[in-house]
């Protein structure tokens, strides 16, 4: 897991990061009994280090929060990630799962972080970029072809690189990254098969840079509305149509106040668990460890169940929408081809580069 690898080389560099005071006795050591007549010296101390491992560890309630629904793969995978962590640190360490923006919405979750306010968190590349720009290079219009491509990619030399900036840039501990779906979009009452199919209306869009410039290319009106007053917005007419993963339209039945959806596939949405440095830095070493091997488990976890919630997703957008499937998705790549420009001028080439050298492109 490339998260772990480079949050421990991170938590290796804080001056304060669980430096473990030995507490040695002067007292002379009591003589050896039967028991322990036989044992080796390299026995004993093994079995010192092991009984002193945990010395230092206090008992811990960490909150870790999302924005989703209860049923979602993030939740699910969280909630894997606090089982493992509580087994593997004999229950001292729990985490506490609370989802549907109980402790904030997504726009507040890098912030929170940084400041120790929530100890873990469900963050993306869109939230983070507004901290380190160039991270919005993953929202980019028609990068990717399918899920496996992104999570690939961020257990390579991109994930290093990507993890690095976050830390120095974003100020959070990077866990574990998945991709959760490409993104499609679903419209009110519209027919959508071009761009001009889409120009002139109002599509609800994350407050990211890339995903308004997208949509600003295609010549609707995006609009920022939290996922928790899409329903309504969508019922009101306040916007007229937006764009999920198919899961996502699903966990949140936004499939419901809507009549078409045309498969576009145009950006995929990723997320990252993110730990507050506070909450990694009081951590003894033996429990930062087993959160680190937590978030592995948790990680596969969340991947794989977000291809299942997708596939489950297809059957039900099928049974209650009209599927739009021939739409000219090279038409929508050539409207958005400036968008990619000048995320470059914007930003610079490096990582851009970096991400399409590794894809292959």
């Amino acid at each position: 897991m490339v998260a772990g690898a480079v949050c421990a080389a991170l938590l290796l560099s804080l001056a304060a990061c669980g430096d473990a005071e030995e507490t040695g006795d002067d007292a002379a050591p009591e003589p050896a009994d039967e028991e322990t007549a036989g044992a080796t010296d390299d026995e004993t101390d093994d079995d010192e280090q092991a009984a002193g491992d945990t010395g230092d560890c206090d008992d811990v309630t960490a909150n870790a929060s999302h924005h989703i629904s209860a049923a979602s793969a993030a939740h699910l995978g969280m909630e894997a990630l606090a089982e493992e962590v509580a087994a593997g640190t004999d229950g001292r360490l729990t985490i506490e799962v609370f989802s549907d923006a109980q402790l904030g919405g997504l726009g507040e979750m890098v912030e929170n972080l940084r400041s120790g306010a929530i100890e873990i968190a469900l963050v993306d590349s869109g939230s983070l970029s507004q901290f380190a720009g160039e991270l919005g290079v993953f929202d980019l219009p028609f990068l990717f072809e399918d899920m496996t491509e992104f999570n690939d990619l961020m257990d390579g030399p991109v994930g290093e690189t990507v993890n690095d900036s976050i830390v120095n840039d974003a100020g959070v501990v990077p866990l574990y990254w998945s991709a959760v779906g490409l993104r499609d979009m679903f419209f009110v009452d519209a027919e959508v098969r071009t761009p001009d199919d889409i120009a002139g209306l109002t599509m609800r869009v994350p407050e990211a840079p890339v995903w308004v410039d997208t949509f600003s290319a295609l010549d609707t009106s995006p609009t920022a509305i939290a996922a928790g007053e899409l329903y309504q917005a969508l019922e009101t007419g306040v916007v007229d149509g937006f764009e999920f993963p198919l899961g996502t339209a699903v966990d949140l039945n936004m499939y419901e106040p809507v009549s078409t959806m045309t498969k576009t596939g145009h950006i995929l949405t990723n997320i990252l668990i993110a730990a507050s440095p506070q909450f990694m830095d009081a951590l003894c070493d033996a429990d930062r460890d087993a959160l680190l091997a937590a978030a592995a488990v948790a990680e596969d976890e969340t991947r794989r169940l977000w291809v299942e919630d997708n596939t489950a997703a297809e059957d039900i957008l099928a049974e209650n929408l009209t599927i739009i499937e021939d739409a000219d998705l090279e038409a929508f790549r050539d409207a958005t081809a400036s968008v990619h420009e000048d995320f470059v001028e914007t930003h610079g080439s490096e990582l851009y580069d970096l991400v399409q050298e590794e894809l292959g492109r």
